[in-house]
């Protein structure tokens, strides 16, 4: 589950900060920075979803058409760095096993994963700079080194390091879809194959991000159910029925109440030509200005 979203310089958004609950409301008048918000994290589902690994963000998809790089910077200033971090909840606890040492050695173990991650722009195209992910008190980053295309693997936060392969002393690319490790990072360090372990576990938690447009499909006389159990209802709610009666045949509840603790109002104010969050009326967390800058 998405705990907390974090960005600088997306679009309308100079820096947001927020904090999710089960279910999260977003308030505020037109041109205030909310479909900006929602675009954000679609972006992130379909660069997940695409094909091409040489891509550092999939900009146009079948969720987002943004267009380049210099269309999504705020101010469209392509020297500005647009970086995120994502704070996850995770349905069950994740365990790093280190390959190098004994069956039982644990790296690191959370019910918790942040990903942080940068993009600069590079003939209009958004670049990986950075990818850094934290687990419990463990952080594995890629870095670039300086100028260039020269990527250094580091762990922090305990006494695990990483071991270069012996006769592969080559360097790293960059970042994999702003969220992956390069292939060669498992090859050129032989006890970096955990790595494979958060990538999953994030790709996880993105496929739990579902768009639901404001088109809806026609109601048909007949629906056929070829026994079929779609992961979500589709963008213009096609798949709607398939999901009730899968979920009925196996008697699953779908539409369980939730107590006003999982429930946040997220309230927006357009200041001058800056968008600025407001503190949220009724939940416990909200949106905010983040200071800290990635």
């Amino acid at each position: 589950m998405l705990r907390r979203l974090k960005f600088e310089n997306f679009k309308s958004w100079a820096a947001a900060d927020l904090e999710f609950g089960r279910i999260t409301g977003l308030f505020g008048t037109n041109s205030s920075g909310k479909t900006a918000l929602l675009q954000f994290l679609l972006l992130l589902k379909q660069t997940k979803d695409a094909t091409d690994r040489a891509i550092s963000l999939e900009l146009n998809g079948p969720y987002v058409e943004l267009g380049v790089y210099r269309d999504i910077v705020h101010k469209h200033a392509e020297e500005k760095t647009l970086c995120w971090s994502l704070l996850f909840e995770l349905d069950k606890e994740l365990a790093l096993m280190d390959p190098s040492g004994r069956r039982t050695a644990t790296i690191a173990r959370s019910r918790e994963l942040e990903l942080q991650s940068a993009v600069g722009a590079r003939d209009e195209a958004a670049v990986s700079t950075k990818l850094t992910y934290r687990v419990g008190k463990m952080n594995f980053s890629l870095a670039r080194k300086s100028e260039g295309e020269r990527f250094s693997l580091t762990a922090e936060g305990n006494d695990f390091q990483f071991e270069r392969t012996r006769g592969r002393p080559w360097e790293l690319p960059r970042p994999v879809k702003s969220y992956a490790f390069p292939d060669q990072a498992r090859t050129y360090f032989q006890n970096a194959s955990f790595l494979a372990d958060i990538e999953a576990a994030y790709e996880e938690q993105i496929d739990h991000i579902y768009y639901l447009g404001p088109l809806r499909d026609f109601p048909r006389r007949d629906y056929l159910w070829a026994r079929s159990r779609p992961q979500d209802v589709g963008v213009r709610g096609q798949k709607a029925i398939d999901a009730i009666l899968a979920a009925t045949a196996a008697e699953e509840q779908r539409n369980k109440r939730l107590a006003n603790d999982g429930m946040h109002f997220i309230s927006l104010s357009q200041i001058g030509n800056e968008t600025v969050p407001r503190d949220a009326a009724v939940a416990a967390s909200g949106t905010k200005r983040s200071k800290k800058r990635c």
